[in-house]
């Protein structure tokens, strides 16, 4: 990480707006869309709603929501070989990770009516599962799940009172610890990363394979949230500054600011918002940053950012 280069690369032009995903039973703002084309799974986040990804890609596998009104938004699935789009649930719903398999998770609304509350949800090839709520609640939400078929994500009582699950051979768990929280991702060794609120600010979370209580990232007192977690364990997220949402690497427990890892020259055009991906040997990073070689006011785009030989 020493020698990172930050030279940074959009993907894909921002197009257009995509709703990202439910926030308990009401639809959530509208985010710009990105996709990552890279063979490790990869996700865009919002990072003020870090716990909804509009696209998701493993493999020859491609999820997301299209919507032309945000009330009528439906997941699909799309093979990248071959460009073929389907559409696991036939209401709203949103799908917001996919296994190698195919195999993917979101939610979807009960009975496919208008508010109606939604239940996080696996689909696989020709059959889906309703995972439900934890105890108590009338909502939920998956957003990742591994290679075991483990799924995280939150359960909700209400919009605003969100707790983090683990959902492993038929059992979903609460591994919330009593504080507002969401698991965003899971990686194949089990290992969960996301947010609670905890005095009133949002921090950083991880949980160890198979641990009920969420570990805090340290954030130096400010608000930040893990959403996505590398094969060997380590997390990347956002961590919010005095000049917005940054991307951040947590190495060793200690946070680690991507943008004071570019180069000049990357300096100079790009603002890391938040990192959403990277690989196993944390030599490539993907996620969101504000590219300032845009005519006019920074846009929001897609990045791969690679480190130097």
């Amino acid at each position: 990480l020493k020698d990172w280069t930050g030279k940074l690369t959009p993907v894909l032009e921002p197009g257009g707006t995509r709703v990202a995903g439910f926030n308990g039973s009401s639809p959530a703002a509208k985010s710009k869309g990105f996709i990552y084309d890279l063979a490790a799974d990869q996700k865009s986040t919002d990072p003020s709603l870090a716990g909804l990804r509009p696209f998701a890609i493993r493999g020859d596998y491609l999820v997301g929501s299209d919507s032309s009104k945000p009330r009528q938004m439906t997941g699909f699935v799309m093979r990248l070989s071959s460009k073929k789009k389907t559409y696991p649930s036939s209401g709203m719903s949103t799908i917001n990770a996919v296994t190698a398999k195919g195999e993917c998770v979101g939610g979807e609304a009960e009975g496919g009516g208008k508010g109606a509350p939604p239940k996080a949800k696996l689909w696989s090839t020709g059959s889906s599962l309703t995972i439900g709520a934890l105890e108590g609640d009338i909502a939920s939400q998956a957003n990742d799940i591994n290679s075991e078929r483990v799924i995280v994500g939150a359960s909700f009582k209400t919009p605003v009172s969100p707790r983090a699950f683990r959902y492993d051979k038929e059992v979903m768990e609460d591994i919330s610890s009593g504080l507002r929280s969401a698991a965003l991702a899971i990686n194949d060794s089990g290992c969960a990363v996301g947010a609670v609120e905890l005095n009133g600010r949002r921090q950083a979370a991880l949980w160890e394979p198979g641990s009920t209580k969420p570990k805090l990232l340290e954030s130096n007192e400010r608000e930040s949230a893990a959403c996505t977690v590398s094969p060997a364990g380590i997390a990347a997220g956002w961590i919010k500054t005095k000049g917005g949402p940054s991307g951040v690497l947590w190495i060793d427990g200690k946070p680690l600011i991507v943008n004071d890892l570019l180069a000049a020259g990357s300096k100079r055009l790009w603002d890391v918002v938040s990192i959403t991906g990277l690989d196993e040997g944390q030599t490539v990073l993907v996620g969101i940053g504000r590219y300032k070689g845009d005519k006019g006011k920074a846009k929001l785009h897609a990045f791969v950012a690679r480190a130097a030989p």
